[in-house]
């Protein structure tokens, strides 16, 4: 099973020469920081119902969370014209084999994306429960609420679901240590997002 990562030139070299392939990160709790304070504003200003209906996305710190969590992202084979034209400053792609006995989680498969869901805010009920503070009762509530409104949005083929929703719901579940490699087609894209998860699958790294 191959994937192609877009990259640049220098990247591509160092990558194939040393074999290794590093992972996108996120620090998800300076992610977090960010959104609670905002999110906070919003609460003061009694704004909710407004805000969870219009979705403005400029209320998130910078769009800056990766849309499937942490992982190396690419996209299947199949999609190599895509991953050509995905961004200008990174034309040269590299061809990323795995093994074929790999653990994989289709998030386009409807009951894959609503055990996600369910999953989430099971964790997130009983997170809330052993809060003693009653205001981030109150915070982790209405996060809860927005990312589980955004995977049913995003479920539903909604492109104006938020798409680092479902990132956030993978790395506060700690998937990488479930999967290997997700998938997901988001509603504005042409292709399916792909993240490996477990890099040590991962048997050869070539240029394409």
């Amino acid at each position: 099973m191959n994937f192609i990562h877009a990259t640049n030139e220098f990247c591509c070299n160092r990558i194939v020469k040393s074999q290794c392939i590093n992972p996108s990160e996120t620090d998800i709790y300076s992610f977090l920081n960010v959104f609670f304070d905002r999110l906070q504003n919003v609460i003061l200003m009694d704004a909710w119902d407004s805000f969870l209906e219009k979705q403005d996305f400029n209320f998130f710190p910078g769009c800056s969370y990766k849309y499937l969590g942490s992982g190396v992202y690419c996209f299947e084979e199949i999609d190599k014209c895509v991953a050509k034209r995905y961004d200008e400053e990174k034309p040269v792609l590299l061809k990323i084999e795995v093994k074929n006995t790999i653990s994989k989680l289709d998030l386009n498969k409807t009951e894959e994306m609503e055990t996600l869901k369910k999953k989430f805010e099971i964790h997130m009920v009983n997170y809330i429960s052993n809060l003693e503070e009653e205001s981030e009762q109150l915070i982790y509530g209405y996060f809860a609420e927005i990312i589980s409104y955004n995977i049913t949005k995003l479920l539903k083929g909604d492109k104006d679901g938020v798409p680092f929703s479902l990132g956030l719901s993978l790395d506060l579940l700690n998937y990488e240590k479930i999967y290997d490699i997700i998938f997901f087609k988001f509603p504005k894209r042409e292709a399916n997002y792909v993240t490996i998860k477990e890099i040590s699958v991962i048997t050869n790294l070539s240029k394409c």
